[in-house]
Order: C-alpha cells, then sequence, then structure tokens
C-alpha cells in the first residue's frame, strides 16, 4: 500500500511538472519557427498572399514562419493536417474559401468547419475579368448586352463550380440577366491558362486574380476590363471597378487568412492577433499588397467566421443557379 502511495506521488509530480513545463513554453509564446499551410499549391495567388503575411509576420513574431503547401482534395487534407497538429500555436491553416466557405457545401466532411477557430484575415485579391480585345468589348455592359442578343454564342473560360473564376462570372452573369445555360463554358486548370485561352481567341471572356493579368495586358492580347469589388486597383489603375459599371454583386476574389485548432491557448491566440493588428499598419506591408494587385481586406475572429458563414450562403446560391450548363 505505501508503494502504490509513492508511486502515485510520483506520477502526480511527473504530471505536475510535464503541466508546469507546458504552461511556460506556452507563456513565452512563440520560441521556434511556425507553419502555415495553405490547400494551394506553390505560385498560385493564395500561396503569394500567404508568403507576404508570413514575411510580415515573422518580423512582428520573432520567428520563422515557414508556408507549407498541401494542394489538393477540396482542402481536406490541408485542413486535417492542421487538426491533427498538437494545439501548441506552431500549426496554423493559411485559411481561404477553398478551404472554409466553399467546404461547408461539401458532404461527408470528416471535420465541422465552423468549429475551427478562426482568428484573423488579412486581405484579398480581386478577381479581374478580361475579354479578347478583338471583341471590341469596352466593359461588362458591352458583354452582357453581346451575351442576351446572341443566346448561345457567349464562350467563357473557367475552372470548376467551386472556383473564384467561375462563381466571379456566374455572380456577373446573374446580375446582367444572361441566361447562363446558353452560355458555353471551357474549363481550364487556372487562372493563367484561361488568359491564354482569351488571348488565343479560344475565349471570350475569363478572370484570373490580378497578379496574372498586366503582362497579358501589356502584350496587347488580353484587355482587363472589370476588377470583381468596388474598388480599383494600383497594378490595374486604369481598369474599373464592377461596382463602377453598375454591377456591385460581382465582388468574388480570394483570401487569406489564419484559423487552427479550436482549442488553441488563448495566450496564443491573442499573441497572433497582436502581431497581425501591427502587420496590418506597416505600410511596407500595404506598398507591398498594392504591386500585387491586393488590397487589406483586414477582420478579426467573430467578424472573420461571419463573413465565411455570409459566403458560404453566397457560393450556393450561385452553384445553383450555375446548374443545368
Amino acid at each position: 500500500m505505501k508503494r502504490l502511495s509513492i508511486v502515485l506521488v510520483l506520477l502526480l509530480l511527473a504530471c505536475s511538472l510535464v503541466t508546469a513545463q507546458a504552461q511556460q513554453e506556452t507563456a513565452s509564446y512563440p520560441t521556434k519557427p511556425i507553419d502555415f499551410v495553405i490547400a494551394s499549391s506553390a505560385g498560385s495567388g493564395g500561396d503569394v498572399l500567404t508568403r507576404l503575411i508570413a514575411k510580415y509576420m515573422s518580423e512582428e513574431l520573432g520567428v520563422g514562419i515557414n508556408v507549407l503547401n498541401q494542394g489538393g482534395g477540396n482542402g481536406i487534407p490541408a485542413v486535417q493536417s492542421v487538426l491533427n497538429a498538437k494545439p501548441d500555436g506552431y500549426t496554423f491553416l493559411a485559411d481561404q474559401a477553398l478551404s472554409s466557405s466553399y467546404q461547408m457545401l461539401l458532404s461527408d466532411l470528416p471535420f465541422v468547419v465552423e468549429e475551427r477557430n478562426f482568428i484573423v484575415r488579412f486581405a484579398k485579391g480581386p478577381q479581374v475579368l478580361c475579354v479578347n480585345p478583338n471583341r471590341g468589348w469596352k466593359d461588362l455592359n458591352d458583354v452582357a448586352k453581346f451575351a442576351k442578343e446572341n443566346p448561345g454564342e457567349l464562350i467563357w473560360a473557367g475552372i470548376s463550380a467551386s472556383s473564384a473564376a467561375d462563381l466571379v462570372q456566374l455572380q456577373f452573369m446573374r446580375a446582367a440577366g444572361i441566361n447562363v445555360k446558353q452560355t458555353k463554358k471551357l474549363a481550364f486548370t487556372g487562372g493563367g491558362e484561361i488568359l491564354s485561352a482569351i488571348a488565343g481567341g479560344h475565349a471570350m471572356l475569363g478572370t484570373s486574380a490580378a497578379s496574372g493579368v498586366p503582362s497579358f495586358a501589356q502584350s496587347g492580347k488580353v484587355l482587363p476590363i472589370a476588377v470583381a469589388g468596388s474598388s480599383r486597383i494600383a497594378s490595374l489603375p486604369d481598369v474599373k471597378s464592377a461596382a463602377e459599371q453598375g454591377f456591385p454583386e460581382v465582388t468574388i476574389g480570394f483570401w487569406i487568412g489564419l484559423s487552427g485548432r479550436p482549442d488553441l491557448p488563448q495566450n496564443v491566440v491573442d499573441t497572433i492577433l497582436a502581431a497581425a493588428r501591427k502587420v496590418k499598419e506597416n505600410e511596407n506591408f500595404l506598398a507591398d499588397l498594392g504591386k500585387l494587385g491586393l488590397v487589406l481586406d483586414y477582420a478579426e475572429t467573430t467578424q472573420m467566421k461571419n463573413d465565411i458563414l455570409d459566403e458560404s450562403k453566397s457560393v450556393k446560391e450561385l452553384q445553383l443557379f450555375g446548374q443545368g450548363m
């Protein structure tokens, strides 16, 4: 009995030491490199923005930040790798619509998206709608007029039903009163291919993240006619926003924020938020966003989560609109 008591005391002491050590490590957080996992391939718009955020967050936190690309599988493997990591604040999801709001529309997910710890959203990259300059179109109203006067002749380039490329064009067609079933879609794997298809005259209308557009526009083979959203962007200052052209409903782009396990320690979340608030005020960060055709779109915790829930509802409506093509 005495021996058992001694063993129990030793176990309690060991547990206390482990707990104390864990609390000490958390209190001095962060003390080692942090991983940002993103459900996108290297070089994508989301990847470029994540690496920019990682650079400035690293400066504020005083530790290195690794960006780990884990694309494919509708973003599910990337999310699972973060949810399966230790809740110690060293693994975060570089979250985006692909790994949050769009996932809510999938069935049989191995996790509940809403239960994730949404921390902060930094910025977004608006989609830029482009046409072949040989069409003679100057703005979205010209495209809408052609599509309605010539049923079945509008050929547009997209990627998939849950891609920003498709969704922003569906937003435009719904707002313009275009019968999407009387259009033809060509499917590609990314914005670069879409712009090439437009330049080659295979597609009349398409879209890409803003960062990929200037080089095609400078060649004279692609004409950007609208920036999704209400604001113009520094990299394409002469291109009007969709709202300026009478289409305030056309807003979809990509965004990047940070989320993690629901059981992250509060002081970890507070530390990340404190660093994020400094980053969003950093003039160099804002200038770098502008150079990439990106804009600040800052939101914390509750607002970020509410926006994701709203985005999911909006995307579901758009997918229903685009069904039966």
